[in-house]
Order: structure tokens, then sequence, then C-alpha cells
């Protein structure tokens, strides 16, 4: 696909994977506030990423005619628990991973299929804006 999303896609990917590549595990573990430090951050961002994938393999198997919108601070709210039993490492590995996934199935889609999704309003296939938003809250945490 040649959508110019899929380009910057990619980069964001490569830009937030290198710089949380370079930080130790005590700068994962750094609290960002009360609740989120650094590598929960990047489970959320894995999650969006994971759960935009799955819409698109469910858009493109069946359709997507059963698939609803969903509360982003309910499901936020609700697997914070569970994304800060995940390690460090083990976050940028799965943020990569993720990213990885979404990115290929974003740039795989042929032009008709994308605006069908794009129509659905249930998934944003330029991925960037959310990376992009944590890495920039990542680079403020250590300036």
């Amino acid at each position: 696909m040649t959508n110019s999303y899929v380009e910057k896609n990619k980069q964001s990917l490569t830009e937030l994977g290198d710089y949380v590549g370079h930080l130790s595990d005590d700068q994962l573990r750094k609290h960002i506030d009360e609740n989120w430090t650094v590598a929960v951050s990047l489970v959320h961002v894995a999650f969006w990423d994971r759960r935009a994938s799955q819409i698109l393999k469910r858009v493109l198997e069946d359709g997507g005619s059963n698939l609803v919108a969903t509360d982003v601070d309910v499901l936020n709210d609700a697997l914070l628990p569970q994304w800060r039993l995940i390690s460090p490492r083990d976050a940028v590995a799965e943020l990569l991973a993720a990213g990885d996934d979404i990115d290929t199935r974003i740039a795989n889609l042929d032009q008709e299929t994308a605006s069908r999704l794009a129509g659905l309003g249930l998934v944003r296939l330029d991925r960037l804006n959310h990376r992009v938003e944590h890495l920039n809250e990542l680079k403020k945490l250590f300036a």
C-alpha cells in the first residue's frame, strides 16, 4: 500500500524502539506518574497496536460487522494491573513485535480495504501519532 502513513508508521516504530532500546532496566521502571512506568507505557502502546491488528484481521476475514468501538480509558484502567506484571525488557520486545505486526498488516492493505477500514472508524491506520505521543513523553521524562 502506498499511503503516506505506511512509511511514517515504520519510522515512528523505529524511532521509539531505538530510544527505549537504549534505556536501562531502572529507567524502564521509572514512574511517569503514580500508576504508570515507562515499561507500562510501552506495553500500553503495544496493546493498542495489537488491538488494531486484530481488527484488521477480522475485517479482512469476515467484514468486521460485529466489531464495536471501545471506551479507551476503561480498557487502559482495566489492563493496567496486567501491564505492570510485564518485565521491562519484555515490554520493549512486545512494543517492537506488536508494532511490526500492525505495520506489516497496514502496509499490505490494498487501497479499497484501507478506505473501508477508515470508514468504519474502529482503527487508525496511522499508528505514528500514538507512538510519537509516548516517545515525546519519555523524552521529557529523561530530559
